[in-house]
């Protein structure tokens, strides 16, 4: 009998270092996929700063390019008005040599023409090209500024989702206690192996549902969809018994 109980003995040590072993290599584990997720959330949170960096001195750039070109578009504008001026001056000139009797050569006034007409199409060309220019910078800065909008939203999405898990994650624990597997001299470690063991094959996971079937009742009420409030203790020897 001393045997038997020794032996015993043994076996329950060798199981519980076994499930020591077992929860240290869990930890090593969840240890290192902590690690794995702090990188990985570092490496995109550098990859979104050196994005919106690169975003920021491309705008810088394009807001640079566009005032640039509006510049050209002003310059351009207002040498179309000068040769407009020109015009004018030429008329009122020859208008004026004409009525003191001067002879102004033909030639002259075609030459000017001709002269004033060239310049007019070159920069009405350079006109016409600044302004696609200026369209295109403006779609861009536009299409940029909209997809900035987006991954905002997109953002403020995925935060507002985390939240409302990490608040789900604390109603759960209030109602049900921490998730994690307790320890083996935990009052509790036996019954946490048993309600787990459905996870393992589905003999076990039947026998649960069948204990948990038991107490079912066509005669009980449906376990309600929103938070029961406690009602006041009904005499003063209940009262007693309820904490803040």
């Amino acid at each position: 009998m001393p045997y038997l109980i020794c032996k015993g003995v043994r076996a329950l040590k060798k199981k519980l270092k076994a499930t020591l072993l077992e929860q240290r290599v869990k930890k090593e584990q969840e240890r290192e996929r902590l690690h794995q997720e702090i990188d990985k959330w570092f490496d995109n949170l550098k990859e979104k700063n050196e994005k919106m960096k690169r975003e920021l001195e491309m705008k810088k750039e394009a807001d640079n390019i566009l005032a640039e070109v509006r510049r050209k578009i002003h310059e351009a504008k207002k040498t179309i008005e000068k040769l407009k001026v020109f015009e004018k001056l030429r008329s009122a000139r020859q208008a004026n040599s004409v009525q003191k009797g001067f002879y102004l050569q033909p030639e002259h006034s075609a030459n000017f023409e001709a002269k004033i007409s060239h310049l007019r199409e070159t920069m009405l060309a350079q006109l016409s090209n600044y302004e696609q220019e200026e369209k295109a910078l403006q779609v861009m800065l536009e299409t940029e500024q909209e997809d900035r909008r987006e991954e905002e939203a997109l953002w403020r999405k995925r935060k507002l989702m985390t939240f409302q898990q990490k608040k789900q994650k604390a109603v759960l624990e209030s109602l049900f206690g921490d998730s994690e597997e307790p320890a083996p001299d935990d009052p509790l470690f036996l019954f946490y192996q048993y309600q787990n063991s459905g996870n393992k094959s589905i003999e076990n996971l039947v026998q649960i549902r069948h204990h948990w079937d038991v107490h079912l009742s066509e005669e009980g009420e449906s376990i309600p969809l929103q938070w029961v409030v406690p009602v006041p203790p009904s005499s003063s020897s209940w009262e007693e018994y309820f904490t803040a």
